[in-house]
């Protein structure tokens, strides 16, 4: 066996996976570019896709292409994954902001309890 004292310990890597499960069962088409949007959305709810795009280090248009697909409709009207929804600003309507849904709040909780070691 070599050793790999650069690797995560395999109970980080377990967590890990089971964090991926959670992700995988609720949406199994679900990418890596859109659980890093949904995180962080998580993280710093209420920004427009500019700001999400720069935090993300991603272009403007990806970004708004899943948060889209996070949110209730596919851009070519099917169904979306419903993690996430936008809202106009109270006072700036030319503004949106995004938020998570109560089922993207449950599966950001999901991940987090399986990332800490509690498996429910």
């Amino acid at each position: 066996m070599l050793d790999t004292p650069h690797l995560p310990s395999i109970t980080h890597l377990d967590r890990l996976a089971a964090a991926l499960r959670a992700i995988r069962a609720v949406e199994s088409a679900i990418t890596a570019a859109q659980i890093a949007v949904l995180l962080e959305v998580a993280r710093k709810p209420g920004l427009g896709v500019s700001e999400y795009a720069r935090r993300l280090g991603e272009s403007q248009p990806a970004t708004s292409r899943n948060l889209q697909n996070l949110g209730l409709r596919y851009r070519d009207g099917k169904p979306g994954l419903g993690l996430v929804q936008c809202e106009r600003h109270a006072t700036d309507f030319r503004r949106v902001e995004y938020r998570l849904t109560e089922k993207g709040e449950s599966l950001v909780w999901q991940i987090a309890r399986r990332l800490s070691g509690i498996v429910a």
